[in-house]
């Protein structure tokens, strides 16, 4: 496992330590949701062709694909930082 150390107090820790999972876990969920949210307000607006059968809205698909994206994106911005467990400095990695 890669090991982190802190600029202001130089303490060596684990990159996946259980706080920076929680964080991560949490930022995922909140950018999954916000996503989704967009998406289904977007999708809502815009219908899908389904050939002879006609067409479908697209709420639900841009509910799902906004909402993996936000999830994506929630996971790697949470990752670029991190929070000493000595000295509670954030920083950037």
């Amino acid at each position: 496992m890669a090991q982190i150390i802190c600029p202001e107090c130089k303490h060596e820790f684990d990159n996946n330590n259980v706080e920076s999972l929680v964080t991560r876990a949490a930022a995922l969920a909140a950018g999954a949701g916000a996503g989704a949210l967009g998406g289904f307000s977007i999708g809502s607006g815009v219908g899908i062709a389904a050939g002879k059968k006609g067409a479908v809205a697209g709420s639900v698909l841009g509910s799902v694909v906004g909402g993996v994206g936000g999830a994506m994106f929630g996971w790697v911005c949470a990752d670029q930082f991190r929070r000493c467990p000595k000295c509670s400095k954030v920083f950037k990695t």
